[in-house]
């Protein structure tokens, strides 16, 4: 089952609530777009910047991501040393 590109929009992005053309990516990210012209521009940030986000699609045809899957963690990085057991 594919998904429209509104459902895809309303599990990734939220509207901002003072300004309707600001739209916020779970990952943080910040977009302008008016969406009368359309999703397209959004969900582009998703293919480049979230590779596999339709995986996300689960088998009764929902999107539900989880914020896990928008953040990438570098391994080097000394905060993330107790995630990898090194010291």
């Amino acid at each position: 089952m594919t998904l429209s590109s509104r459902s895809i929009y309303t599990a990734c992005f939220e509207v901002d609530v003072a300004d309707s053309s600001l739209h916020y990516c779970i990952c943080g990210k910040v977009y302008q777009q008016n969406l009368k012209s359309g999703y397209t521009n959004l969900l582009q940030h998703l293919k480049t910047a979230h590779k596999g986000y339709e995986a996300l699609t689960s088998a009764n045809g929902t999107l539900q991501p989880a914020i896990t899957e928008f953040l990438h963690v570098d391994q080097k990085d000394s905060l993330n040393k107790w995630a990898t057991g090194s010291s």
